[in-house]
């Protein structure tokens, strides 16, 4: 009963539930955009997919199978648009946020050849929040939290936390069995790679240096692993988080996957705690508040208080 009522009693990260659903929500809003030029390919009625994959353990239904009229495509896409901005912009949440999860469920089953990392997580991320208390900060509208949203919130993020936890444990331990991550020269073959060569005279300035190429290898390795267990230690959580971004990045500029990287990033946004958020805001609030210094009446006084 106790565990119970702990649960019920508070709710945490309310601040690392609106990042995640600012996140996801830019994230698809971006991606839906990038690809309007080309949707009809991607997704649309007469795209090779369905017929693909119809027959096969990837033939799901979704809402875009409900019609084959390209007028219903179009109309899906461009609600589709407003869905993801409205969600990211808060606008009644616990409405948006299922909407939202139809959305990148119907694009991820209309073409599931075109689904990699970073698209499978934000769509468990986008069902997740459907029970997080994702609207209670930067959010055009707030719900009433009662015992029981704030359980299920509480659970949302817990599972969140542990599918993060999971997925870089699994990539870490996965990695120890190919033979070029244990002598640490698989960065260096990633970077021979046709497809992932998006700057060929940055990745083979990398690949030149081998110290750099085994640091970095297994430097991947041991993080990802290890990740899961820094969280127990607030002294090595954010190390290890900076590191990871630091991997997210590298790969997003070296192997040309920022899609995937953008979605690690924020998806580890769970594991930063309400303070460090609040603390931020406060930050960029008091710069804002500032401005430009007026030239005319000297710089401004600044507050001398150092006090947290």
């Amino acid at each position: 009963m106790r565990v119970l009522d702990r649960l019920c009693e508070r709710p945490v990260g309310l601040y690392a539930a609106a990042a995640l659903r600012i996140g996801c929500a830019l994230l698809v809003l971006l991606q839906l955009v990038r690809e309007f030029p080309s949707r009809r390919e991607a997704w649309g009625p007469a795209s090779p997919w369905p017929q693909y994959v119809r027959g096969t353990s990837y033939d799901r239904f979704g809402l875009l199978d409900l019609s084959s009229s390209m007028l219903y495509f179009e109309l899906f896409y461009l609600a589709s648009l407003l869905v993801c901005a409205l969600f990211a912009l808060g606008w009644h949440p616990r409405l948006t946020s299922v909407l939202f999860a139809l959305v990148v469920v119907s694009f991820n089953f209309r073409a599931p050849m075109m689904v990699l990392g970073g698209q499978r997580m934000i769509q468990l991320l986008a069902i997740y929040l459907i029970f997080a208390a994702c609207g209670q900060v930067w959010s055009l509208h707030r719900s009433s939290l009662r015992p029981l949203t704030i359980a299920l919130h509480n659970l949302a993020m817990f599972v969140i936390a542990a599918q993060v936890c999971t997925a870089y444990l699994w990539a870490g331990l996965s990695k120890l069995e190919g033979p070029t991550w244990r002598d640490g020269t698989a960065l260096g073959y990633a970077l021979q790679l046709s497809n992932l060569r998006v700057w060929p005279e940055l990745s083979d300035l990398v690949r030149s240096n081998g110290l750099l190429v085994m640091v970095a290898s297994y430097a991947a390795v041991f993080v990802s692993a290890s990740f899961p267990f820094t969280l127990f230690s607030r002294w090595l959580k954010y190390p290890a988080l900076l590191m990871l971004v630091s991997m997210h990045l590298g790969i997003a500029v070296l192997m040309g996957l920022p899609q995937f990287s953008a979605a690690m990033i924020v998806a580890d946004f769970v594991f930063i705690p309400d303070r460090l958020w609040q603390r931020a805001g406060a930050w960029v609030r008091r710069r804002t508040a500032e401005g430009p210094a007026d030239e005319s009446t000297g710089p401004s006084v600044r507050s001398t208080d150092h006090t947290s």
